[in-house]
């Protein structure tokens, strides 16, 4: 008689001294966003599977039956360390739909809550990054200057990560009277700290060994995988859409896009602390250089995006 199951199915092709590890989905400090389930040889990954999906909430679905306003605060948590960011794309989509144009001092500002949350979400990226290679004592660093930025953005916006702040129209509200004097006096403070971490870290034989030709990606893989941001520009690929297809005041201000071309752990850290500077440099040009004005566009009690959009 045959077995009803092949032999061949239930058995692991592992070989003597293998061994399977699950890592995630669980996360003792966010949600579980990742499972990956790799077997071992002593330090060398033989085999990754990963599984996704932890935290797919049918966001696209459930904004369906929201107004334009109502969504804000479903992007804001699509991903809270670049909810200003998440909001501002929706927002620019709705407006261009209704044909709306937004003031100039709405469109300054929210380039500058867009490039201060840039800031922090690298900050989180480095430190984290730099104790999963077992430096601990740039994540006690990144998140330092990070809660600067954070009370920076509680004080206008009321909360530290989902800020429901880029609204359609220009933002929610004003900003508080004393935004630009923290603003710069964070400035100071971070500019001399990347320099900083560029003497602890970047320069650090043991990290570059650690980061240095893993997890490489190259070029085709990255856009074959849609990959984007600074992942996607550590591989070579230029896809920053400040540049490309610039939206509010960026084509008024001048910064670099950072592209390395190595597709590896090391040229994905090399982006987002090069980034880093020149949000700095962006925040600088337009600090001093908000217009007055109104925050909000002026438009009818009651808009309707034309058949087709």
């Amino acid at each position: 008689m045959e077995d009803v199951i092949p032999e061949s199915s239930t058995k692991k092709n592992l070989d003597e001294g293998d061994l399977i590890i699950n890592i995630g989905p669980q996360h003792p400090s966010t949600n579980g966003v990742l499972h990956l389930v790799i077997t071992l040889n002593g330090e060398t990954v033989k085999k990754v599977e990963p599984h996704l999906g932890y935290i797919h909430r049918s966001i696209e679905k459930m904004c369906e039956s929201l107004s334009y306003r109502q969504f804000i605060y479903s992007t804001s948590r699509m991903d809270y360390l670049s909810s200003h960011i998440n909001n501002h794309g929706c927002a620019l989509c709705v407006e261009k739909g209704l044909q709306v144009e937004i003031p100039k001092r709405a469109q300054v500002i929210r380039v500058l809550m867009d490039e201060l949350t840039r800031l922090a979400s690298h900050q989180l990226w480095w430190g984290a990054m730099a104790m999963d290679v077992g430096a601990l004592t740039p994540f006690f660093l990144a998140f330092r200057e990070r809660e600067m930025i954070n009370e920076v953005m509680e004080k206008t916006c009321g909360a530290r990560l989902t800020m429901n702040y880029i609204v359609p129209g220009g933002v929610m509200f004003e900003l508080h009277p004393d935004f630009q004097k923290d603003v710069k006096e964070f400035i100071r403070f971070f500019k001399t700290k990347i320099d900083e971490y560029d003497e602890l870290v970047t320069g650090n034989i043991i990290f570059q060994n650690r980061m240095k030709n893993v997890g490489y990606i190259s070029k085709q893989d990255a856009i074959s995988y849609g990959c984007s941001g600074p992942t996607a520009r550590a591989s070579g690929v230029n896809c920053d859409i400040r540049k490309l297809y610039p939206y509010d005041v960026y084509n008024e201000v001048e910064f670099e896009e950072i592209i390395e071309s190595d597709g590896d752990c090391f040229a994905r850290y090399l982006v987002r602390m090069k980034e880093m500077r020149q949000c700095l440099s962006i925040i600088e040009q337009l600090i001093d250089n908000i217009p007055e004005g109104d925050f909000q566009a002026k438009t009818k009690a009651v808009l309707k995006l034309p058949k087709g959009e």
